[in-house]
């Protein structure tokens, strides 16, 4: 009521800001998804503040004996969702908040400044994860403009996107981004040295068969995870 008396254009709403986060993460939501569900267009800055926050929240401050792999994976799936969104959103919000700041990025799953001796694979792998299935979502949309900015290869534009999964839409499939396209047996990590990574995403169609493959690589500088996407896409095929 006292956030209502103060912020009269929500009218008869129930705002509960701690449930944002909740139905992003339970409704697999992405950024964009949200913004048009609830006609927020004017306020995706404080939209992204607010889950660079959550995501801090979960990532730094929550005990180690906490972090089971359901943690591991909704701290993941944040850090992925804030990885392909535009950052300048993320500054613009951070310069009104204070003017003297300098712009800061989301960090990662509780990785210190110093870079530790060793990477911590259950972070790694849900981080992996986490950004194969943002792409799955991106393109169970055909929103290709979206699946590039999943991924750190710049060669793979949305042309590219849409030409690799012509033959599959072609067909009048469907790509899947619901529970059961991303269970774990659709998902293959290998490892490959001490710090590269191959990976298989497979693409559930909506007979719910597994056609269509992502095959990605991802190969890290030190042992900690970057702040932007990290899979590099090698081909889609079936």
């Amino acid at each position: 009521d006292l956030f209502e008396t103060h912020h009269p254009w929500v009218g008869q709403d129930s705002i509960r800001p701690k449930s944002i986060a909740r139905e992003m993460w339970e409704g697999f939501l992405s950024f964009e998804d949200y913004v048009r569900r609830y006609g927020l267009a004017r306020m995706e800055g404080v939209l992204l503040r607010y889950l660079s926050q959550v995501h801090s929240t979960l990532a730094h401050d929550l005990p180690e004996t906490a972090r089971n792999d359901e943690v591991l994976e909704t701290i993941a799936f944040f850090r992925a969702l804030l990885a392909r969104v535009d950052s300048s959103l993320v500054e613009e919000w951070e310069s009104l908040v204070n003017p003297q700041a300098a712009p800061v990025e989301p960090t990662d799953s509780g990785v210190p400044d110093r870079a530790p001796r060793r990477l911590d694979r259950r972070s790694f792998n849900a981080r992996a994860r986490a950004e194969l299935h943002q792409l799955v979502l991106a393109l169970s949309k055909r929103d290709f403009e979206a699946a590039a900015a999943c991924v750190a290869n710049e060669d793979w534009d949305p042309a590219r996107f849409e030409t690799a999964l012509a033959p599959l839409f072609a067909g009048q499939a469907e790509v899947r981004a619901d529970p059961e396209a991303r269970k774990g047996h659709w998902t293959r990590i290998e490892e490959r040295g001490e710090l590269g990574f191959d990976l298989v995403q497979t693409l559930v169609d909506d007979t719910g068969e597994g056609g269509f493959q992502i095959e990605a690589t991802v190969d890290l500088a030190e042992p900690r995870l970057p702040a932007g996407p990290m899979l590099r896409i090698q081909a889609i095929r079936e």
